[in-house]
């Protein structure tokens, strides 16, 4: 007996021995990882309507719909729609009197209905998408002369649907009662002119930035300028919204609702969810511009499992308040098809499986003003933007084991049978962390230790019915990793 616990204690040293100086990786089929991670044909870029009169070309998909994948553009005096997906001709079909500094466009979901916002001190338009059919170059729609375009003068800079009856707005200056606020966010009943604004949140510290609502209502926005820019905060739908319209009394962005999960993700400026719950951000530097700020001239994506964990710290004081780490690449991810990274704004936005940057390309690559970090590529009338757009290839089968890689759970790893028993995303093949912490260590050998020699479905690497050296050899060159786990 002594002889057997004895070889036991030494199998196991020597299993401790080899963990600690062999390695390996593994990844996980979640378009979070694969945008921009496939073939080169699957990055794409397209020109934009260029500047006129102002100092942005505004952007965005009809992700449902007749139009659906092709985008509308706003700038100077005009609405553009894109003659194709992914094409560089851009079609006028409408225009207003007076020349915009485009805040924003945005479609709603069913791609129905279109809000506007012309830009500080100017109005926001709301119109029926089939209006714009009727447009041409030579006779566009006159949006402020249409008896179908319902005008509010709101205060605004970012703007996100909620449903198809409201939009939910972040601006500068409003007055909620019982707050100081510097900014606000307020939602508008869109379906008349008498509907006025109700207050969501006020006394934010800061100048007004991007905001963004998920599927389920959940609703995101950001600081654009001030001690605390690119700060990022989150609520939970229950504590903002009531199903009809948002709660009765207005929340203070310093109270005890709500999660700061990110407190420097560029200027926030831009902000939205892709379909899996990520949260894309874009923004820049307009103030002060200089190369000590590198904040600038990249878009950025945060995980949806990230979003799901700040939620999760919402609900649960148990939890531990989660903050996006930037240096985590299975948190973070940035896009900066500009390879000076020197913009003084930069857009993102998602359409279903495709993440686009929209940025500014004037000084070329690698040229005498190309300064990595610098902030000399400022927006301005005549500026030519760049939508860069990284595809997710619904089809693809990078390991050719005939399982697609949107689905694959092993996408770089032959493996017909693609068994995920703890649902983490992750193959078993490649998934050594049966603990789910992000990282494969000593934890999850003392799980797997005791899981030896019987049938637990997690910790059968192989999926063979029985946990057993085979699937030792598989746990050790996991040993050591962090998400993802490239393979």
């Amino acid at each position: 007996m002594k002889n057997f616990i004895k070889r036991q204690w030494l199998f196991y040293g020597a299993i401790v021995l080899m963990l600690l100086f062999l390695k390996g990786p593994a990844f996980a089929a979640d378009d979070f990882f694969l945008y921009g991670n496939q073939d080169a044909g699957d990055v794409t870029e397209c020109d934009v309507q260029p500047v006129i009169d102002s100092w942005f070309t505004a952007l965005d998909y009809f992700r449902d719909g007749p139009n659906e994948g092709r985008m509308l553009a706003a700038t100077g005096k005009n609405v553009y729609i894109q003659s194709a997906e992914g094409s560089s001709t851009w079609i006028k079909i409408a225009k207003v009197d007076y020349t915009m500094d485009p805040a924003f466009i945005r479609i709603s979901p069913s791609g129905n209905t279109v809000a506007l916002g012309l830009g500080w001190g100017q109005s926001i338009l709301v119109f029926n998408a089939s209006l714009l059919d009727a447009g041409t170059p030579e006779e566009p729609v006159d949006l402020s002369d249409s008896e179908e375009v319902l005008d509010f003068a709101e205060n605004h800079y970012d703007a996100a649907w909620v449903g198809e009856d409201h939009i939910v707005i972040n601006g500068g200056q409003w007055v909620i009662p019982g707050q100081s606020a510097v900014s606000g966010v307020v939602t508008l009943n869109i379906t008349n002119e008498t509907n006025i604004t109700q207050g969501v949140c006020g006394s934010i510290p800061g100048a007004s930035s991007g905001i963004a609502v998920d599927e389920n209502n959940n609703l995101v926005f950001g600081i654009g300028a001030g001690t605390n820019t690119g700060e990022l905060k989150i609520w939970p739908a229950g504590d903002w919204w009531t199903g009809n319209g948002p709660v009765a009394n207005p929340l203070a962005y310093n109270g005890p609702e709500g999660l700061k999960f990110a407190h420097q993700v560029l200027s926030a400026a831009h902000l939205g969810f892709d379909e899996e719950g990520s949260l894309h951000v874009g923004g820049g530097v307009f103030v002060n511009p200089g190369p000590v700020n590198l904040e600038s001239g990249y878009a950025a994506l945060i995980n949806h499992k990230v979003m799901t964990n700040a939620l999760a710290s919402v609900n649960n004081p148990e939890i531990d308040l989660y903050e996006v780490n930037e240096t985590n690449g299975s948190q973070y991810r940035e896009f900066g098809p500009d390879v000076c990274r020197n913009d003084t704004a930069t857009g993102v936005m998602a359409n279903g499986s495709a993440l686009s940057v929209n940025w500014n390309p004037a000084t070329p690559p690698g040229g005498a003003n190309c300064v990595i970090g610098g902030n000399n590529d400022w927006w301005q009338p005549g500026v030519v933007p760049r939508l860069t757009t990284y595809k997710v290839n619904e089809s693809r089968d990078g390991d050719g084991d005939f399982v697609a890689d949107v689905d694959d759970h092993t996408p770089n790893t032959y493996e017909t049978a693609n068994v995920d028993s703890d649902g983490d995303g992750y193959g078993n093949l490649i998934d050594g962390d049966f603990n789910n912490d992000d990282v494969v260590n000593y934890s999850d050998f003392l799980e797997f230790r005791g899981k030896y020699g019987t049938n637990d479905s997690n910790a059968d690497m192989n999926s063979d019915g029985i946990v057993n050296y085979s699937d030792f050899l598989m746990f050790r060159t996991q040993y050591g990793k962090e998400a993802p786990y490239y393979n």
